[in-house]
Formats: C-alpha cells, structure tokens, sequence
C-alpha cells in the first residue's frame, strides 16, 4: 500500500512541473574585420551557450520539478529592438537573456514592460552600467572593464611586476579598458612607465 501511495505521489510530482519561460534577444551584426585567421567571428556564440544552459538546467530539473524553455528572438540588422521586445516579450517572459550593446540594455531596461521582468546582460562590460546607470531589473552576467583590470594588476602584483608599460589601440573599446588598467594600477601602486598608441 505505501509503494502505491508513494508512486502515485511522485506521478503527480512529476506531472506538475514549473515551467520557467525564458527569451534570448538579441541583434544581428555586421561581421567585424577579422584581426587574425586565429580569430574568427562566431555568429551564433550566445545562443549556444544559451541553449547548452538550458539542457544543463533541465537536467536538474528532473529532479527538481521544473522545466526550462528557451525562445530566440534574433531582430534583423535594420530592425528595431525596442518594438520586437514590446510585441513578443512583454508579458510573456519573466526572464530575458539580454544579448545587445549598453545603450540598447538600458533603453529596454526603462521600457515600462520591462519593469516587471528581470534582464540578464551576457554582452557588456561597461563600468557605467554597473554604477551611475545602473538599472534595478538588469543583472550583468560578465566582469566589468574594472573587474578585469583590477584582476590583471593583482596578478602583477603577486609577480611583483610594479612596473608597466601600456600599449593602447585605436578602438574606443581600447581606450576604454586603458582607462581601467591606469585606473587599477594607481590603485594597487603600480607605476606605467610608457604609454603608447
């Protein structure tokens, strides 16, 4: 009798399962010059690790009574983000993996539909968006510029490398991490020696 009740029990367990809807949104992208042949551009790398994510999780979720479900949105080059997130995400998704550059994350972040949904940001790194822009339903998945360079002047440290010499290059992006490692290496004495464009 109690091997009945217990397997009626686990029948009705399993049938009842969460289900937990999640979106992918992101843009497509012109492809970037290559900078080697060692380094080619991935045109799907978010959505893979996505969807890897998602079998992990449903994984787990057979013993823990939930079912995970991923839906891409991928907006065309010409499209407008904003207009596909308001038509086929709001109220439709509590979570959204959040694939787009900083000023797109924070446009969508302050769109009333958004307020009730949390944001995962799995593409910026910038230190503005974690402080004086930072928006309460955006969860920044990857280390900031800061992150990075005060991990890269801790390393240095433990060498005893005090003395640098930093070579910027001529992307914005590059200026801005040079400001991360001449900010980190005044905070953990360090001394750049020679700078270079």
């Amino acid at each position: 009798f109690l091997i009945i009740q217990l397997f009626s029990a686990s029948f009705v367990y399993a049938k009842a399962k969460q289900a937990i809807n999640i979106a992918y949104l992101t843009q497509e992208q012109n492809v970037p010059p290559p900078l080697s042949n060692l380094d080619p551009f991935i045109k799907n790398k978010g959505i893979i690790g996505a969807e890897l994510g998602i079998d992990d999780n449903n994984t787990t979720g057979e013993f823990t009574g939930q079912q995970f479900n991923l839906k891409k949105f991928i907006v065309p080059l010409d499209g407008n983000v904003a207009d596909t997130f308001n038509k086929e995400l709001a109220n439709k998704f509590p979570f959204v993996v959040v694939n787009l550059p900083a000023d797109q994350i924070n446009r969508l972040a302050d769109l009333p539909a958004a307020k009730q949904m949390l944001l995962f940001d799995v593409a910026t790194v910038d230190d503005a968006l974690r402080n004086e822009q930072c928006r309460s339903n955006v969860l920044h998945l990857l280390p900031s510029r800061a992150m990075r360079a005060d991990a890269l002047a801790q390393y240095m440290m433990k060498k005893r490398w005090t003395k640098w010499f930093l070579v910027i290059g001529t992307s914005q992006e590059d200026r801005l991490f040079a400001d991360a490692i001449k900010r980190a290496a005044k905070r953990f004495g360090m001394e750049i020696v020679a700078e270079k464009p």
